[in-house]
């Protein structure tokens, strides 16, 4: 048990609320650690050498959990904070407990994935559950973000993701999700998921975590626009490519993150000046989502819309852009 940690367990919240109201903080000294109470040790701060020999040192830090049996021989360089569960409650960190029926929802049974090796995981559908003919599209979501978060830091939130959904899903078989960890960094960390079903793959997503940490926000009312014939024209190269498909389109992306950062950093006070540059302060956009729902046709006086989730914490900055087209 000693080699397990709480943290790569990944409990269901139901699962953390016992533990929270069954655990007790105690604090021991080196010399306190062989002569502790029965139950189950949770290292909450500091950390222990397991074992006697240099091939067998384990060493634990926090979130990692032992028995009492296993800290007699345990080491320490200092003080350490243990979270400590009585005998009798010993069994809440098993996942037999855990998934016991009735023990927890059933979509959060239904989002318990099984590990077939690192970043690999098996989920499985529940037949009654939704009444549609394939894979109801929120538990591929839901399971698929459930994946990607067994590898992150547990102190990192998820704060945006993109899914695309490629072909519909077969209740009756298991569907693998395969993680690829694109970034690992101080405050953010980002991930991509890719669905099978018998080797063919069915759903995709992109998920971006943050650290969970708050900072600025603001809220504004929503302005009055003028109507779209009104405003002057900001990219009059896409009157040149109306009807051809691509031009048009790589430009219209391109407009879609124009002045956003400026606008969303204003109300804080933060102005690039003449310049056009930041100079006390990194902007960059975190997330730029685009949809375009009629996809084939380009008017010339095109209607868009941007709005953007509160600013937490510089330069950390979520956007949206939605574009909606309407055939001239």
């Amino acid at each position: 048990m000693g080699r397990e940690s709480l943290c790569r367990k990944q409990l269901p919240i139901t699962a953390i609320e016992r533990l929270a109201l069954a655990v007790q903080p105690k604090e021991c000294l080196p010399l306190e650690l062989s002569n502790l109470p029965r139950g189950v040790y949770i290292v909450w701060s500091g950390e222990l050498a397991l074992g006697t020999g240099n091939s067998s040192v384990k060493i634990l830090s926090r979130g990692g959990f032992v028995t009492q049996e296993e800290l007699q021989g345990a080491t320490a360089s200092g003080k350490v904070v243990f979270l400590v569960l009585n005998s009798a409650d010993a069994a809440l960190i098993h996942t037999k407990h855990i998934w016991t029926p009735g023990g927890t929802s059933v979509i959060e049974k239904l989002l318990q994935l099984e590990k077939v090796e690192i970043d690999v995981y098996r989920g499985f559908s529940n037949p009654n559950l939704v009444e549609f003919k394939q894979i109801f599209g929120g538990q591929l979501v839901g399971q698929a973000l459930a994946a990607a978060s067994k590898s992150v830091n547990p102190f990192f939130l998820v704060h945006s993701l993109h899914s695309y959904f490629l072909f519909p899903g077969d209740k009756s078989i298991p569907i693998i999700y395969r993680v690829q960890r694109i970034r690992d960094g101080y405050n953010f960390a980002n991930r991509s998921v890719s669905a099978f079903q018998s080797d063919q793959i069915i759903f995709t997503m992109t998920a971006s975590f943050r650290r969970g940490e708050s900072g600025a926000e603001h809220q504004l009312p929503v302005p009055c626009v003028p109507p779209p014939e009104e405003p002057k024209e900001r990219f009059r190269m896409i009157k040149r490519y109306t009807g051809k498909n691509k031009p048009p389109f790589c430009i219209l992306a391109y407009a879609s993150d124009w002045i956003f950062l400026e606008s969303a950093l204003r109300p804080h006070g933060w102005t690039s000046g003449p310049t056009g540059i930041f100079t006390d302060i990194k902007v960059l956009s975190m997330d730029h989502s685009w949809r375009v729902p009629v996809p084939h046709q380009v008017p010339s006086t095109p209607c868009g819309e941007q709005s953007f989730t509160p600013l937490y914490q510089p330069p950390k900055l979520t956007k949206v852009f939605i574009l909606n087209i309407t055939p001239a």
